[in-house]
């Protein structure tokens, strides 16, 4: 069983699904043949090879038909294409998803002139700053298309999916500011230490009218330089690790994913959430 999909014979340049073939091309038509597309765990299945001259037999129940008890394979239409290429992008895509000429898929499944759905590539003043198409933009669409159409962006199709990635970020962020947490119990320890070191210095520093609030403001300044001297160490060696990992991938992603490396970005707003937090905490702890 697999999800056949069909669409136009530029699907694969317009959407870069072409980028992703590993034998073969995104090519739906040869001439007047048919062709279809195979996911790569599907083609593995089915023993598909390019080189060979066999095509692939599609099924599908009729819509219209009766099921015959004598001939129960009169219930069943079916479709002949060749294959033209192998796709691969991730383990779940390639166990289930064909690519086939809209037409056939049509004829296959007696339809006309009907669709199930319209995907629309926008670019330039369409997107936002993180590719998404504006909401204007899908109002618009939406009007276009008439009633019977949900129009999605590319975040609300897969709504889970980023639901989840933001939680994890978030997940992570607190995780870093409970260790930040337990590491500046250090820097209070650390500054009772200097305290009873220095204490001849601050008598000294007394002696010469140096007053409780002076002195107990020296401690703090050097306590938060302490741990701005950490923050900013960190935040250095953070985002040479991430141009490391950006320009040459050393973390890879297990199994067949999309990206062979794991994806970093990194943003301005993020760096000085950083530091605003560990600064923040750091002076707190130094306060004490």
């Amino acid at each position: 069983m697999v999800k056949a999909k069909g669409v136009g014979r530029d699907y694969g340049e317009v959407n870069g699904l072409s980028d992703y073939i590993v034998d073969g091309e995104f090519s739906l038509t040869d001439g007047d043949v048919s062709q279809i597309v195979l996911g790569r765990s599907v083609a593995a299945d089915l023993k598909v090879n390019l080189k060979f001259l066999s095509f692939v037999e599609m099924y599908f129940p009729s819509r219209t038909g009766e099921v015959s008890m004598i001939n129960p394979m009169g219930a069943l239409r079916t479709a002949d294409f060749y294959p033209g290429g192998i796709i691969s992008l991730d383990n779940d895509f390639d166990r289930q998803y064909v690519f086939v000429p809209i037409e056939s898929l049509r004829e296959l499944l007696e339809y006309t002139v009907e669709v199930s759905a319209v995907e629309l590539k926008l670019s330039g003043e369409c997107l936002n700053g993180k590719g998404v198409v504006k909401p204007q933009y899908l109002k618009r669409v939406e009007a276009s298309l008439g009633e019977g159409f949900t129009v999605k962006n590319r975040f609300q199709q897969n709504e889970t999916v980023y639901k989840l990635l933001t939680y994890e970020k978030l997940a992570i962020f607190a995780i870093l500011i409970f260790i930040v947490l337990i590491i500046s119990c250090n820097i209070y320890s650390s500054m009772n230490m200097l305290v009873i070191e220095k204490k001849n210095d601050i008598e000294i520093l007394k002696s010469m009218g140096a007053d409780r609030k002076m002195i107990g403001g020296i401690f703090t300044l050097e306590g938060w330089m302490i741990s701005l001297l950490g923050v900013i160490a960190g935040i250095i060696i953070g985002l040479i690790l991430c141009y490391v990992q950006i320009r040459f991938g050393l973390i890879k992603m297990p199994g067949s994913f999309i990206v062979n490396a794991y994806p970093v970005q990194v943003k301005l707003t993020d760096v000085l959430i950083v530091f605003a937090s560990v600064s923040a905490i750091g002076f707190l702890m130094a306060k004490r």
